[in-house]
């Protein structure tokens, strides 16, 4: 009887665990721009956002494609102009920029 209980509960962490990756959709315009504002403030604190406001604003993401060590990989357009590409994880703060480049 516990070996029964015990694969039921098994089974069912399983079928929980493969459907949780059905809703894990990669990180838009908006979310690119939360962590970049949350990147550029962690280097220079908030006076370093002032006046990166409007380029922000103008980002646009072009691509992304789950990457294998985890999270998104986008490319996306710079805030400077230019196509930039980097991984994003999401996490209890939202979507964080993990690394930059290729």
């Amino acid at each position: 009887m516990k070996i029964t209980k015990l694969i039921s509960t098994l089974a069912a962490s399983l079928v929980a665990a493969s459907l949780a990756g059905c809703g894990d959709s990669p990180p838009g315009d908006a979310d690119i721009r939360q962590a970049m504002e949350r990147m550029v403030v962690a280097a220079g604190g908030k006076e370093a956002l002032v006046g990166q406001e409007a380029a922000l604003a103008r980002m646009k993401v072009k691509n992304c494609v789950k990457d294998e060590l985890g999270g998104f990989k986008c490319e996306f357009t710079a805030p400077l102009g230019g196509t930039q590409t980097a991984r994003f994880s999401k996490g209890a703060e939202g979507w964080s920029i993990v690394s930059v480049g290729g």
